[in-house]
């Protein structure tokens, strides 16, 4: 049985450092011989092993990492010493702004891409959606918390990822390189799938005017401060710079500026997305009249569709306005007919927003515990049940609604629209 570890270390200036391997003592002898230089424990060595704890798990492993990660200082040394009693203490202790729960760990960067691979068949759970006005309507209606996939990278955007980090690996590039705008969720899980995996990460950012003041921007923007969190590295450039995303030049030219990089597209979208997004419908998902889901760049619909089955009706409501999805979809090799596009629920197109629909997604939180994102599953699900409503699904249809994460984006969208004067989002 293949083991885990997830592991603490203390450096020679004190400060200590979580992590997480297969093989401990070779990673112990790999920080203490500073093998790589952009490692955190580099210029801290020698390193002592403190406490490390194995799991046979990879999930478990990473999860249990990731929320010591959070500790303070005095929280991770009590587990390193055993003194249980003290650790009871200090997690009554909710205030991480104190400064004695600071936390001095930084970015992991030393993973070897040998120890980690992406479930490219990872399940998630289906949640029946309890609303009274779903009885008097005859409709079953259930949800798929694809959102609920990774901490970070979750969602479609782990699909997408997924078999693009494979290939990233046996073309032995050093780094990822994306694009997309400051609050793109696809920037994010690009950055903690770098983090995760090993890999640098660099996202070329829309908008050259958020360079100016970094430090400014990232204190307004939770998405860009993640990112930034987990190690990406920013190019900042103009919308005019930004059309010319895909042209061949402008393509080499960031190739000569971030050589060995794995470049994928805004968004995510191409082949390899598409296939990881056929995994997001199982065989014993058969019986679902409808399977409904918000549509940005079409890559996951598209994964959707050909997974589906021929007596299935795959419904994409489009966070964008414009009729071009549809060429899009079609470019993806979909080999189905069994699809449309709903147009009526963009709310004024990407990331737009108005307080009905705030409303919308809060009253639907405090009804099903669920929350929503503003930019893409919320406009679908409003859509979904607003077409309920108007008798658009037959009686005793079964429909089967895809969250597709995104809920990193709620912060940002709430600074939006306390400058608008709107309500806010829970």
């Amino acid at each position: 049985m293949k083991l885990y570890y997830v592991y603490i270390l203390e450096c020679k200036d004190k400060y200590l450092y979580t992590g997480v391997t297969n093989n401990i003592s070779r990673r112990l002898v790999e920080h203490n011989k500073g093998l790589n230089e952009s490692c955190f424990t580099y210029k801290r060595r020698p390193v002592e092993l403190i406490f490390h704890q194995e799991f046979n798990d990879i999930e478990q492993a990473i999860y249990f990492e990731k929320k010591i990660k959070k500790w303070s200082r005095k929280k991770k040394l009590a587990l390193a010493n055993n003194n249980f009693d003290l650790l009871q203490l200090l997690a009554e202790c909710k205030n991480t702004t104190h400064s004695e729960n600071r936390d001095f760990d930084s970015v992991r960067t030393d993973i070897n891409l040998d120890d980690f691979i992406f479930d490219t068949q990872k399940k998630s759970k289906i949640e029946p959606v309890l609303l009274e006005e779903l009885e008097a309507k005859k409709i079953s209606l259930f949800i798929k918390r694809e959102d609920q996939l990774h901490p970070t990278i979750s969602g479609n955007k782990y699909r997408k990822l997924a078999f693009n980090i494979e290939e990233a690996k046996k073309q032995q590039k050093q780094q990822l390189l994306t694009f997309g705008g400051a609050y793109s969720n696809h920037i994010l899980a690009t950055a903690g799938a770098g983090y995760e995996f090993g890999f640098k990460t660099v996202g070329i950012i829309r908008g050259d005017e958020l360079g100016n003041d970094l430090e400014k921007t990232l204190n307004n923007n939770a998405t860009l401060r993640a990112a930034k969190e987990f190690g990406m590295q920013f190019k900042f450039i103009s919308r005019s710079e930004y059309r010319l995303k895909n042209t061949d030049s402008f393509l080499k030219e960031l190739e000569l500026e971030f050589p060995n990089s794995y470049v994928l597209p805004e968004g995510g979208t191409n082949d390899l997305a598409v296939k990881g997004c056929e995994f997001i419908i199982e065989e014993k998902e058969n019986d679902y009249d409808y399977i409904c889901v918000a549509v940005g760049t079409g890559g996951t619909i598209s994964g959707i569709i050909n997974s589906s089955k021929e007596n299935q009706r795959v419904l994409g409501f489009p966070a964008l306005k414009g009729n071009f999805l549809e060429e899009e979809i079609n470019k993806n090799n979909v080999n189905k007919s069994n699809w449309k596009l709903i147009q009526d629920y963009h709310f004024g197109g990407y990331a737009k927003i108005n307080s009905e629909l705030v409303t919308f997604i809060n009253t639907f939180k405090e009804k099903t515990i669920i929350s929503l994102d503003p930019v893409y599953t919320g406009k679908m699900v409003f859509g979904v049940l607003d077409l309920i409503q108007k008798d658009f699904f037959p009686e005793n249809s079964k429909i089967l609604m895809i969250h597709t994460g995104g809920l990193q984006g709620i912060s940002g969208m709430n600074i939006l629209l306390k400058k608008k004067g709107l309500p806010l989002l829970k």
